[in-house]
């Protein structure tokens, strides 16, 4: 991508955030999460069905991105920015629909808590794979044993909390 014309959304000149601020940040996301799992079951008691409340909360998010990005004084990426994406980066949008739909028709018969259980678990069983083996371009980490056994335990948390519901 071309960011030679791309500005920070922070005030030029200020030094780097610390890594304590981008571990709160993730912490705030696993917070959005939760929340949109309840909010959108709301949405999806006046919508019907699991598709057209995707429909309307992307249309949300789409607004929110939009307005968010002219008030940044971020440009619209080139054609050749776009073109030089790989093919996969072109799935997140699809991956976003698909984990909204999922959610929204988890929710409200497993409730929140077993879905966003079963949503990490999920998620940290793909991320330590790909960590594994690099995949998408992504760093490598090696799946130790230590991370392995942290994986375990947190299905082991999972099974307990959909048992105990």
């Amino acid at each position: 991508m071309n960011t030679s014309n791309v500005k920070p959304p922070l005030a030029a000149g200020r030094s780097v955030m610390a890594n304590w601020l981008f571990l709160v940040l993730a912490l705030a996301g696993g917070v959005a999460l939760a929340l949109q799992a309840g909010v959108n079951t709301q949405l999806k008691a006046s919508m019907g069905t699991p598709m057209q409340t995707v429909l309307v909360s992307f249309g949300v998010g789409i607004v929110a991105a939009l307005v968010y990005c002219l008030v940044a004084g971020y440009s619209w990426p080139s054609r050749s920015d776009l073109a030089a994406a790989p093919w996969t980066a072109w799935l997140g949008g699809l991956l976003g629909v698909a984990y909204l739909w999922c959610v929204v028709a988890a929710a409200p018969k497993v409730g929140t808590a077993v879905t966003l259980a079963l949503v990490v678990a999920g998620q940290m069983t793909t991320a330590l794979v790909l960590d594994h083996f690099g995949a998408l371009g992504l760093p490598v980490h090696a799946a130790s044993p230590v991370r392995l056994l942290g994986l375990l335990l947190l299905i082991g948390g999972v099974g307990l909390m959909a048992a105990f519901k």
